[in-house]
């Protein structure tokens, strides 16, 4: 799974006057956000008060935590996902996120690790190549983002957490994912998205085991030889290739892409599937 950069919308109420904090509800009942009306705040300058009204003042990992969970503890849809994942797997959500030395702990700290990172919010050239320097990145993706939808005391809070990722809690990364923002509304809606990736922690783990014992299938590559070849031949007696060539019929796939070859002046596939599938002696 892909990072993910927290940011949460708003309904300016003034657009003359810019908060330096920004209150963010556990459920949002204003009126509805659209393209027309919505600010993009990022999440180290929220507050929220918590259940027993408490104000916290998000400026780190670890208060940003606090404010997910509390949300979730007195949400009924996050309750029932932990409620199923401690059915499933015997653990208790809640608990582990109390407990920074149970091991299953780490599962939190991996979501909340990423998640929340600027340097791969990649909002406005997401379909384009990430930068890799971390100047960079804030100049493509944040200091360039229009102010109609962010304001420059945004993004300076955005700069804070690339140039002080230690005291904000976030960690160095490592290795690079699929560029994604996720832009929440109130604290709940934020809550069930991380109560849903952690809870599907176990699935993913498994989904990989099960993808790397089907990609070494014995059954799977017969399958997959037995369609390549019915493709090629297919189109290989469509265009009468057998009457042009001293090749009455193939033999081996090998020998049908280079009869191929010489007749169509190209392979049959595309350059690249050819040396695929030839480099690994899938053609014989």
């Amino acid at each position: 799974r892909g990072p993910y950069m927290i940011l949460f919308m708003i309904i300016p109420q003034n657009p003359s006057e810019t908060p330096l904090r920004y209150t963010i509800p556990a459920v949002y009942q204003g009126d509805k956000i659209t393209e027309k009306n919505v600010q993009i705040i990022s999440w180290n300058e929220v507050d929220y008060i918590n259940s027993e009204g408490v104000n916290i003042s998000i400026n780190n990992i670890s208060l940003l935590k606090e404010a997910v969970f509390d949300a979730a503890r007195n949400d009924a849809l996050c309750c029932d996902i932990n409620q199923q994942f401690l059915s499933e797997y015997k653990i208790d959500i809640f608990s582990i996120y109390k407990d920074p030395e149970n091991k299953y702990n780490k599962i939190i700290t991996n979501v909340f690790a990423s998640w929340p990172h600027p340097i791969i919010g990649n909002v406005l050239v997401s379909t384009g190549i990430r930068p890799q320097t971390e100047d960079v990145q804030y100049v493509k993706n944040w200091e360039s983002f229009p102010e109609k939808y962010m304001t420059v005391q945004t993004k300076k809070c955005i700069k804070y957490l690339i140039d002080n990722e230690t005291k904000a809690g976030l960690s160095k990364l490592t290795k690079s994912g699929r560029d994604q923002v996720r832009v929440c509304k109130d604290m709940t809606e934020l809550a069930r998205a991380v109560m849903g990736e952690i809870s599907t922690y176990a699935t993913k783990k498994l989904e990989k085991i099960y993808a790397l014992e089907l990609c070494s299938s014995v059954r799977l590559l017969k399958a997959q030889r037995q369609l390549i070849r019915q493709v090629i031949f297919t189109k290989f007696y469509n265009v009468n290739l057998n009457k042009e060539t001293k090749l009455e019929k193939p033999v081996t796939m090998k020998e049908l892409f280079m009869a191929q070859w010489e007749y169509l002046k190209k392979p049959p596939l595309g350059v690249t599937e050819y040396i695929a599938f030839f480099s690994h002696n899938w053609l014989h």
